[in-house]
């Protein structure tokens, strides 16, 4: 039995006591490589009273138009899809409302849409309405609870307690309800989502569908061992490759559909420009004139749960790397969105840049790099798109191979030597460079399709079922 059977498994008598969560597929972003999400009874209530004061500044949680998108919210990046589409549909003339941005967001909220909240808004999101909630499923579904928790060592890797599994189970049945009411008060024509495994966008997809609504899926990063859509009516993939991935593992062909990647289209018109180098060195305040080396730093803490010992390595072999480096090269760190309270400060004394997301666009640490490089990080594929070489230091056989270093985007490294000697070959000798891409030109041509011409053909779809 899979560790997703025994998931289901487990936790079944909770679907079978509430017909509504039938079908909701919202524990599968738990056994998909994430950790258990360390919430808790009073942290929630804590969480949900910071929502509830949230709407009072920006509103209820509603929606208005005919176009809602359900975004992702970790990341800016997985946000870039929604911001090039939002301004080609805005070009159109078409409305509708943004739910859930992230405070970094690069989305400008265009002239006649509207910006909410995506759960806090209602009594369910409420402070008395958390705290009456979690009494009352607690009450209701104890011996369940206590049974679950008893037997979930033998399914997660950093099991919960009956405390986690409570809040968890009320969560799943407050925002499955939330999204029924938003949607059926004045259900839109379109819903689109990042994705729709997760617990908030997958209830929201699925009552969307119940109303009739069209549901689209945008491909937000590269797809690993799960492909596809489990709720939404179409996902719109970046390349051949992904949807080659998405039929592989069982999904339907027709839902299944290359559009390219609008998540590129901001990033390749930034990067194109003739003045893209300078104006972001200037904007990171490094020289011009000096080789820039820009790591993209994997989520640590994350990673650092499951594989210690691998990400104790990583940041002794940046330690040393880095500072080799020094008065040859300049080195940009970029910190990955969730990492945001780590201490950097072992990277900064080698002599390595640390530029927060927060501060500085994916786009003007790509424009301002020769050399990217990187443990796993999917984001390594916008730097290969955008003509930068892609290095892979990968310390431990344990870490997750992921779609690029699999398919051999780059070369591969496990020693700190290697990898010193390797990026400065490739920062000192520009035919170097070039090389190293002409290696990795059939892995872009597979991934990405309509370079450019991604969200003006999502909005074509999407404008197909405003008619």
């Amino acid at each position: 039995m899979t560790r997703w059977e025994k998931l289901r498994e487990l936790l079944a008598p909770f679907e079978r006591e509430e017909p509504g969560l039938e079908g909701l597929r919202w524990p599968l972003y738990l056994v998909s490589g994430f950790p258990w999400p360390r919430q808790r009874p009073e942290r929630i209530i804590l969480s949900k009273l910071a929502a509830w004061l949230r709407s009072m500044r920006y509103g209820i949680a509603r929606a208005e138009g005919s176009v809602w998108y359900g975004i992702h919210g970790a990341s800016p990046a997985h946000e870039m899809p929604f911001a090039s589409v939002h301004a080609e549909l805005s070009r159109r003339g078409v409305t509708g409302t943004l739910l859930g941005p992230h405070p970094f967001s690069p989305i400008h909220v265009s002239e006649g849409w509207v910006q909410r909240p995506l759960v806090g808004g209602s009594t369910a999101g409420s402070p008395l309405g958390v705290f009456l909630g979690l009494r009352r499923v607690a009450r209701k579904y104890a011996g369940e609870i206590g049974a679950a928790a008893h037997d979930a060592p033998d399914v997660f890797e950093e099991p919960p307690d009956a405390g986690q599994l409570l809040a968890l189970v009320w969560n799943t049945l407050a925002i499955d309800r939330e999204m029924e009411q938003l949607v059926r008060k004045d259900p839109p024509r379109v819903i689109v989502v990042g994705s729709d495994l997760g617990p908030t966008r997958n209830p929201l997809v699925r009552h969307g569908r119940n109303q009739g609504c069209f549901t689209l899926v945008l491909q937000h990063g590269l797809l690993g061992e799960y492909a596809g859509s489990v709720t939404a009516q179409e996902v719109s993939l970046w390349g051949d490759y992904h949807r080659e991935v998405a039929l592989g593992h069982g999904a339907p062909p027709d839902s299944q559909v290359v559009d390219g990647s609008p998540r590129m289209d901001m990033i390749l018109e930034a990067v194109s420009r003739p003045d893209s180098r300078s104006a972001a060195c200037e904007a990171i305040g490094i020289p011009r004139d000096v080789p820039v080396l820009l790591h993209l730093l994997d989520n640590l803490g994350l990673l650092e749960r499951r594989f210690p010992t691998e990400v104790g390595a990583f940041r002794e072999a940046a330690s040393s790397v880095f500072a080799d480096l020094r008065g040859r090269v300049t080195v940009v760190v970029r910190p990955h969105p969730s990492d945001s309270d780590t201490d950097w400060g072992y990277l900064e004394r080698a002599g390595a840049m640390v530029v927060p997301p927060g501060r500085t666009p994916l786009t003007s640490a790509i424009a301002a790099a020769d050399v990217v490089s990187t443990m796993v990080s999917t984001a390594g594929l916008e730097a290969l798109w955008c003509g930068r070489p892609l290095v892979f230091f990968r310390p431990g056989d344990r870490l997750p191979l992921g779609d690029l270093v699999s398919r051999k985007a780059g070369p591969c490294v496990s020693e700190a030597s290697d990898w010193a000697a390797l990026l400065l070959e490739l920062l000192e000798c520009e035919e170097a460079r070039r090389k190293q891409l002409e290696r990795s030109s059939n892995f872009c041509e597979a991934s990405l399709a309509f370079p450019g011409q991604a969200a003006r053909r999502v909005a074509d779809r999407i404008e197909r079922h405003l008619c």
